[in-house]
């Protein structure tokens, strides 16, 4: 998972069937700076990665970031 607002992009929602369970993800920035949510399913890690380069896994799960 790589948040990357842009021009014109300051949010995104998505969400992908894998074999284990559904994974989603949403994000909005804001004047505050990013923030976002994730949840992973069980069986699953997710690798995170935010525009400033900080980087984590995310393990099964709901995650709000950053």
């Amino acid at each position: 998972l790589q948040p990357t607002p842009g021009p014109g992009i300051d949010w995104a929602k998505g969400a992908y069937d894998s074999a284990v369970g559904r994974i989603e993800v949403s994000w909005e920035s804001t004047a505050d700076g990013l923030r976002g949510e994730a949840t992973i399913p069980e069986g699953a890690e997710a690798d995170l990665v935010l525009p400033d380069g900080t980087a984590r896994v995310l393990s099964p799960g709901r995650h709000v970031f950053p």
